[in-house]
């Protein structure tokens, strides 16, 4: 009798959450819509039509159920939202022609920057809530809005490592998950005279700094995995800036 009075208030709750989720969506489009474009070509259409959007529905709990996998969620628009993370359900027209739901995640954007101290690379190592691992990486961080992508970079140099920027060195963007991340970052090589001390609140154990033959060989035997860190040293390299 408890379980059943906790399913039917469950339910009752997804119902309200569920229009919730869709008129908060719908807010979104009209302040962003730079994140819902539907380009030519054969794309997964974001599809905003509220009868498309249920037949997408209607689709997605067909398909799961065919494969056996649970029903019990198919809300389409803002599932969560926070500062740092909005987390997204589309409803989609598949480049093949079907229809079902796709998941998305909505993040600040930032700067990710290499370090040279003379001939040599600083890398953080740090320890990452995501991966529940430690990591060699490059600084990196999220923009507040204040300034320029360069001059947060800057700031983040600054809090992270302790060091001011001699020379940056703009290295181009990065999409590092594609599939169901927006996150881009800004990237950048900062040539430095110095190092402070790493920053205990970011979990930053040390700053190491390494030859450049030493990163490529952390690099070639997997122990260096970030993506940030591994796009900054190919495009340094290929630039010709070390």
């Amino acid at each position: 009798m408890i379980r059943a009075r906790l399913d039917e208030d469950n339910e009752d709750a997804m119902e309200f959450d569920a229009d919730h989720c869709l008129r908060r969506y719908f807010e979104l489009v009209r302040e962003r819509p730079e994140r819902f474009v539907n380009p030519p070509g054969h794309i997964y259409e974001i599809l905003l039509d509220p009868e498309r959007i249920a037949h997408a529905q209607a689709e997605a709990v067909r398909s799961r159920r065919h494969e056996g996998l649970s029903v019990a969620d198919t809300r389409v628009g803002v599932l969560s939202e926070d500062p740092y993370l909005v987390t997204m359900r589309d409803a989609v027209r598949f480049a093949d022609g079907s229809y079902g739901l796709y998941n998305r995640l909505m993040v600040p954007s930032g700067a990710a920057i290499l370090p040279l101290l003379n001939d040599s690379v600083v890398l953080l190592n740090r320890f990452r809530h995501g991966t529940r691992r430690w990591h060699l990486e490059a600084p990196r961080g999220s923009f507040s809005g204040a300034g320029s992508r360069m001059d947060e970079a800057r700031r983040e140099l600054l809090e992270e490592i302790g060091a001011e920027a001699r020379a940056m060195v703009p290295l181009g963007q990065l999409h590092s998950t594609t599939g169901c991340l927006d996150e881009e970052h800004e990237l950048f090589l900062a040539r430095i005279d110095a190092i402070g001390v790493p920053d205990r609140h970011e979990a930053i154990q040390s700053l190491d700094v390494l030859p450049v033959a030493r990163v490529e060989a952390l690099m070639a035997d997997g122990t260096i995995t970030d993506g940030p860190t591994l796009t900054l040293f190919l495009r340094g390299r290929l630039g010709g800036h070390f």
